[in-house]
């Protein structure tokens, strides 16, 4: 039985894990990885800093950006 996964198919786990729940051998085997891969670990870390990051930027209604009409007038004449 294999127990180690390369490293694409842990942090595939991993994303994979913020929707569904992995089987408890999987689980187990992302741990083991993530302690002994420190690419992984720093992975998992940025990952949940960026995940984070973004729902703390979409819950701020207020925080979103404008544009002004002239970047809009801007952004028109180089699409246009």
């Amino acid at each position: 039985m294999k127990m180690m996964k390369p490293c694409e198919e842990i942090t595939l786990d991993f994303e994979k894990s913020k929707f569904v729940r992995l089987s408890l051998k999987d689980r187990m085997i992302l741990r083991a990885h993530v302690m002994m891969c420190s690419k992984c670990h720093r992975y998992l870390v940025d990952s949940r800093m960026l995940d984070t990051w973004l729902a703390e930027g979409f819950s701020q209604q207020d925080m979103r950006y404008r544009f002004s009409e002239s970047e809009k007038e801007r952004l028109r004449d180089l699409l246009g």
